[in-house]
């Protein structure tokens, strides 16, 4: 094989690639193989106030559910400050649901939750963006 065939077999692999990325056959929805969290960089180490505050936080957003369902795509704000034996912490989250079915926003914010537990154990912020709902939680206040 010639120099010449191998860079017009190269130039056809690039020009496939960039079909696939602009064609509408490429644009689907999002699946759950396709969902990665967004975790920072700063970590918290368990037992500390902040790490507990964030668990007691993830428990309330679950439970919000319900009342997102009613009002979708309204963004919910919550605060959780937490007492420990290193000193108080506080957590701050942030939940919305697309959908106005209970049961589907319950069921995509434990989605959500699982996600951002598994891909940012230990961060100190996270969000995951999902179609039905989106979920973020930060050592700092940044929502009203």
């Amino acid at each position: 094989m010639t120099m010449m065939a191998v860079g017009i077999g190269c130039l056809k692999l690039v020009a496939i690639g960039i079909w696939l990325l602009c064609s509408s056959r490429a644009i689907r929805t999002t699946t759950a193989e396709d969902v990665y969290p967004l975790c920072s960089v700063e970590k918290v180490s368990t037992g500390d106030p902040l790490a507990i505050a964030i668990e007691h936080l993830m428990w309330n957003l679950v439970e919000a559910g319900p009342k997102l369902a009613s009002n979708p795509g309204a963004i919910s704000c919550y605060d959780q400050h937490d007492h420990g034996p290193n000193g108080d912490a506080w957590a701050y989250g942030s939940v919305a649901c697309t959908v106005k079915d209970a049961a589907a926003c319950n069921a995509c914010l434990a989605y959500a939750i699982h996600t951002v537990s598994d891909g940012c154990l230990d961060c100190r912020g996270a969000q995951v963006a999902l179609p039905e709902c989106f979920l973020r939680y930060e050592a700092y206040r940044y929502c009203d």
